[in-house]
């Protein structure tokens, strides 16, 4: 996407990702967008989950199989598997255009075309490995599974999950992903 920058970060449900982006990009000037925010949103409009369920409270195995049937079943698997990054591709003109935003991070790539998709626009990938929930149920869907073989080389950078906030942005840095900040030259 010419004009914003963007970061993709993926890893298990419960890794860090929201944290990472929180903690680290948001105060270098990102912005989230979310690819699952639509399907959410859809899910909340149609009762089948409530705004706390989908947006605030940690995802029982209940909600997390909703929201898995919601976004592949429902979604990838009937409107093809490009449905939710077409989504996204005219959010981030939104985002852009609109609000002129021109950082943008991602906190749930979680399938090869996702990956792919970022990496097309020039964005950069994260993963984050370990601390997140390997044994439910749902660990097996393929939304949790499908990037375990992405090649290693294809990461812009790999980091270890709930690793300190110093430890995660110095890595970074040193992956080549994120430059020094300072933000006051800013």
């Amino acid at each position: 996407m010419k004009g914003i920058e963007l970061i993709g970060i993926s890893g298990k449900a419960t890794a860090g990702k929201d944290t990472l982006g929180r903690s680290i990009l948001r105060p270098r000037g990102f912005v989230p967008y979310s690819i699952a925010w639509p399907m959410k949103i859809g899910l909340v409009g149609r009762r089948r989950l409530t705004h706390e369920e989908a947006f605030v409270k940690p995802k029982d195995d209940r909600v997390r199989g909703i929201m898995q049937a919601g976004g592949d079943e429902e979604g990838r698997q009937v409107y093809g598997e490009d449905y939710w990054i077409r989504q996204a591709d005219e959010w981030l003109y939104i985002l852009r255009d609109e609000y002129r935003f021109d950082k943008v991070y991602l906190p749930d790539v979680r399938y090869w075309n996702e990956a792919e998709w970022v990496r097309n626009h020039g964005g950069k990938l994260i993963r984050i490995v370990g601390g997140g929930l390997e044994n439910m149920h749902q660990s097996l869907h393929a939304s949790e599974t499908e990037l375990d073989e992405w090649p290693l080389e294809e990461w812009d950078a790999i980091v270890h999950g709930h690793s300190s906030t110093h430890v995660l942005e110095s890595s970074l840095i040193e992956q080549g992903v994120l430059k020094r900040f300072h933000p006051l030259s800013e």
